[in-house]
């Protein structure tokens, strides 16, 4: 089986290229990115980039038809396109990335529908569900986002408790719009097609990543410093469901090997609150504060140049729903070998440590960042 992975050099394309390494079934693996892979600067790379052929190519830039075409060419004889590509949070505004995104998508599957390409699986997150307003776990078959479901996956298409046919109370992400291209892919070729949907996604490597991206710099210095924060302010009422980079690559391998169609929600088994966070990052000392507060004081952070992100990304976490795997153990056999505890204490210790991998999006912190 020869796999073409797009985005591969991230923390989750890095890691599907490790499961996809050592599955006897993949016989022929390529990576693409807009930055590939290099050891400390050097022409070769290390275990799981080693095992790729790499393809530079930023499938953002430049004019759609070139895109498609370079990418159409590297894609023939693939049987499978995993498609990973995210565009970078860091100094990009939400605009930008959500026409980044979704473009890239538009790109990716545009070259696999002429590749002829049998199947296509897309990363998803949370973000494409509608808001949940509870802890319940939700099911695949929770409505997307953005109102009308003609476009929308067929493995979408619930009815809420009103009876109307998908959410409106917030507008499409991007995530649900590229959800939609997958679905129309599916319709105009002879394409198997998958998504991949996940939480935050955590590894030690991605450490670095996450403080350039998310945390921030100034913000982080503490946990840089001992791994302990004084207190975490965390906002009342929140929660938040992970997943470990490894398990979510099985995932993948799965799905790939066993050429499974629809949408899989995969996260850890157990979901994060503000004490357990705070066991973990400032010995147990929380002090709950109102969501209202935490989104101001964000907005602040953000505009000071403190914080990476703004209070929309609160937004997301409190709309997303409790994801529920049910569906993922029963049909890939799949089970997560990380609860979302340890998870969160390997991210900090990569903090910490100013853990990285020798790949662009995930080099180690350097002073200047």
């Amino acid at each position: 089986m020869r796999v073409v992975v797009v985005g591969a050099s991230g923390n989750v394309g890095t890691a599907v290229l490790a499961a996809l390494a050592v599955e006897p079934v993949v016989t022929s693996l390529v990576g693409v990115a807009r930055r590939v892979p290099r050891a400390g600067g050097a022409s070769t790379v290390d275990f799981p980039h080693d095992a790729a052929s790499w393809v530079r190519l930023d499938v953002t830039a430049g004019g759609a038809d070139d895109v498609v075409d370079r990418l159409a060419g590297v894609m023939a004889g693939a049987d499978t396109v995993v498609h990973l590509v995210r565009t970078p949070r860091r100094r990009t505004s939400a605009r930008d990335r959500r026409t980044g995104d979704v473009e890239a998508a538009r790109r990716v599957f545009a070259a696999a529908g002429r590749a002829g390409v049998r199947h296509v699986v897309a990363a998803s997150c949370t973000g494409a569900y509608a808001a949940s307003g509870g802890d319940e776990p939700r099911v695949e078959s929770w409505p997307v986002r953005g109102g009308d479901t003609s476009g929308s996956a067929p493995w979408a298409r619930a009815e809420n408790a009103d009876g109307t046919s998908a959410a409106t109370d917030r507008p499409m992400t991007a995530t649900a719009e590229v959800e939609r291209l997958l679905v129309r892919l599916s319709a105009e070729h002879p394409v198997v097609v998958t998504s991949v949907r996940s939480p935050i996604v955590l590894h030690r490597r991605g450490a670095s990543q996450l403080v350039r991206d998310v945390v921030g710099r100034l913000p982080s210095v503490p946990l840089r410093k001992d791994g302990t924060v004084p207190v975490v302010l965390w906002p009342e009422g929140l929660r938040v469901q992970v997943v470990h980079a490894d398990d979510l690559a099985q995932a993948y391998r799965r799905i790939v090997v066993q050429r499974q169609p629809g949408a899989f929600n995969i996260a850890a088994s157990d979901v994060l609150d503000g004490q357990t966070f705070a066991d973990v990052v400032s010995g147990g000392r929380l002090r709950p504060i109102p969501e209202q507060v935490a989104r101001m004081s964000l907005s602040s952070a953000k505009a000071l140049g403190v914080a990476p992100v703004d209070a929309r990304w609160l937004d997301t976490l409190f709309d997303s729903p409790v994801l529920d795997t049910t569906l993922a153990r029963a049909i890939l056999h799949w089970a997560p070998q990380h609860d979302a505890r340890s998870a969160l204490e390997e991210i900090v210790a990569g903090i910490r440590d100013g853990a990285g991998a020798q790949t662009p999006p995930l080099l180690p912190l350097r002073p200047t960042d």
